[in-house]
């Protein structure tokens, strides 16, 4: 660890630390690459909750310390606003975020000044615009990756008004206390110049609090279909929300500070093609569902699905059942400007059977599940290196049996349909 030595004797000149501090610093920094393999070496299957969302539940965070940083972030946050954060902001919050693993290959977008090039107000450069400001607070896109299906972004965001350092944290495991903090973002975002927009949906920068007015975090974007050109990312965001801890108990919901602006951003990334594999699958279930294919990469897993469905018939959805269910509906709808429900479309409307999916990797582990339709579902890696994976499906009559299963034994017996996939 002699590389640290002096940057850690700068730091020591900024401002005084206790002897004890430095002491648990420095000892982190020196086992934390042996801890880490003892980690990943002695990693075994936790007996799980009973539910799917426990990893999201809010955690209390006075006290966590979620890295050796962090230790400057609460004892002197003059020195740590002053640690190097453009261009390496993958590397300081990727451990503890969902989508975790190592970004050694994303694209740097700025390494050193944050902020417009000369004569360039709206902070912006040949290959696009990286930084916006707007109602006291500055964004600035510092790397970004693709593996085809979704765009990872890391940005650092400043406030005036500052909070930063009260946002409480939330798990992002289920079976490991790693912990990040979160600012949440409404907004759009496209592909190309000729993309749909799409509505940033549950949303946000996971990261942390480098100081008070200083958060930095990555947020995934997730394409439709695969594209492996590169292209530009364009995200307006029209709003930024942050809790703070001390109002986390409040009976109400909305977060203590949310700031309504406009940020603009347009965000220039090439795809990365030789890391990320689609394999298929094509094995069917007696009941019809299908797994059809896997897309793999560094930080997620997608199973591609194909679901059984049914639909109504005029025989036993008549257009009386339509009009007793959708004319009061329709009239508000109507009045609120948007085009009314038609009987034609809810003939054509699909109702998907429910499975569930697990993922296990060759160790027996289980690859946590994030989110999922009839079509896909997202399983994160969080730094699981693997060649071999195997996928069990089950139908609903065990509500999330699979999610339950104690280890991938259970999950094969409860599961209607499996299948390995090896690369």
């Amino acid at each position: 660890m002699k590389k640290y030595e002096d940057f850690i004797s700068g730091l020591q000149q900024e401002a005084p630390v206790p002897e004890a501090v430095w002491s648990r610093y420095l000892d982190t920094l020196e086992h934390v690459e042996t801890r880490t393999e003892e980690r990943r070496k002695n990693a075994v299957i936790r007996k799980r909750k009973a539910t799917g969302t426990m990893w999201m539940r809010a955690a209390a965070v006075a006290g966590v310390l979620v890295s050796g940083t962090a230790v400057f972030g609460y004892v002197n946050p003059v020195a740590a606003s002053q640690l190097p954060i453009i261009g390496q902001i993958f590397e300081r919050v990727a451990e503890n975020a969902t989508y975790s693993g190592d970004y050694t290959e994303k694209t740097v977008l700025q390494e050193e000044a944050k902020g417009p090039e000369a004569g360039d107000e709206t902070g912006g450069n040949s290959e696009g615009v990286l930084t916006a400001s707007d109602s006291g607070m500055t964004v600035t896109a510092s790397e970004v990756y693709s593996d085809g299906y979704s765009i990872y972004l890391a940005v650092e965001v400043e406030s005036e008004e500052g909070g930063f350092s009260k946002i409480p944290s939330y798990y992002t495991r289920r079976f490991e206390e790693k912990t990040s903090q979160m600012v949440e973002a409404r907004g759009t975002w496209k592909t190309g110049e000729n993309g749909e927009a799409v509505a940033l949906c549950n949303s946000g920068f996971e990261g942390q609090a480098v100081d008070d007015h200083t958060f930095i975090g990555m947020m995934k974007l997730d394409r439709d279909s695969y594209a492996a050109e590169a292209d530009t990312l364009s995200l307006t965001l029209e709003e930024l929300r942050y809790a703070d801890e001390n109002e986390s108990d409040a009976e109400q919901i909305e977060p203590e500070h949310r700031i309504a602006g406009t940020w603009s951003l347009t965000v220039p990334f090439s795809v990365n093609t030789e890391q990320c594999r689609e394999i298929p699958v094509d094995k069917t279930g007696p009941d019809g569902f299908c797994i059809q294919k896997v897309f793999v990469s560094p930080y997620q897993v997608i199973v591609f699905t194909d679901t059984p469905y049914t639909t109504l018939s005029p025989d036993t959805y008549t257009r009386e059942d339509f009009e007793e269910q959708w004319g009061e509906k329709n009239q508000e709808i109507l009045a609120g400007g948007d085009p009314a429900v038609t009987y034609e479309e809810m003939l054509q409307k699909k109702y998907y059977g429910h499975y569930e999916l697990a993922v296990y990797g060759p160790d027996g582990q289980a690859l946590e599940m994030r989110y999922g339709d009839p079509v896909k579902t997202v399983f994160a890696v969080q730094g699981h290196e693997f060649s071999k994976i195997h996928i069990y499906a089950a139908d609903d009559s065990d509500e999330f049996g699979l999610i339950k299963a104690a280890n991938e034994q259970e999950a094969k017996q409860l599961s209607v349909l499996d299948a390995e996939v090896e690369w």
